[in-house]
């Protein structure tokens, strides 16, 4: 039995279709970079746009622009599980969980083959080996007979190699800035006391440059 729907139930749904176009309409208006309706989502997984990532400027890495298309996107109507993008073939989980369990069992091999080496008393150690084990032994790591443990991290940069570590840098980079933006925004509150007691006196005023660039500096650590 085809229910049919009442004449309350239809002017209902042609108001929601009606406030549903106006709000697209309106987000329309307001975004200046993407005019128009969204696109409508990929029929499958099959016919997702490969992550832009993969061939993206540096610029658009450092400043996350290929990620601004998926926002819009997500702002203008709700996204689906088949707008997200697919990884391309070096991103894929499968491809780098093989070359990962390579290169470690590759890593593991070596330590298995130095330890024995040593065990057996045919280790032969060059000049800069034999500096580089007294120095960490000074820090405190590493093991009085020389052996090494087989761990991971080498593994994940054989693996990852120019991600791995520059994840590292940013991360460091961004702790400094972090840490050190009090002392920046100290020197500007101290650079507008001296210009405003300087002005109160008559005196010379302190260049406007040193103020500028405290201000830029400032807004580049804050990014």
């Amino acid at each position: 039995m085809v229910s049919v729907p009442s004449k309350c139930q239809r002017e209902s749904g042609n108001f929601v279709r009606a406030a549903d176009n106006r709000l697209c309409d309106t987000r329309c208006i307001f975004d200046p970079f993407h005019y128009g309706p969204p696109p409508p989502p990929p029929a499958s997984m099959d016919d997702a746009e490969t992550i832009r990532l993969a061939h993206a400027s540096f610029l658009s890495q450092l400043t996350f622009s290929w990620f601004t298309e998926l926002l819009v996107r997500g702002y203008k109507r709700e996204l689906t599980v088949t707008d997200l993008p697919k990884m391309d073939e070096s991103r894929e989980s499968a491809l780098l969980a093989d070359r990962f369990e390579a290169n470690f069992e590759r890593r593991r091999k070596e330590v298995e083959q130095w330890n024995n080496s040593i065990d057996e008393g045919t280790v032969k150690m060059s000049m800069m080996q034999r500096v580089r084990w007294r120095l960490v032994r000074m820090i405190g790591i590493g093991r009085a007979d020389m052996k090494r443990e087989v761990g991971i991290a080498m593994a994940l940069s054989d693996t990852f190699a120019w991600d791995f570590w520059m994840a590292g840098v940013y991360k460091l980079v961004g702790d400094l800035a972090q840490t050190t933006s009090p002392l920046v925004t100290r020197q500007i509150i101290i650079f507008v006391q001296e210009s405003y007691n300087a002005n109160r006196a008559g005196e010379a005023m302190p260049s406007i440059g040193r103020g500028v660039g405290f201000a830029v500096l400032l807004f580049f650590m804050q990014m």
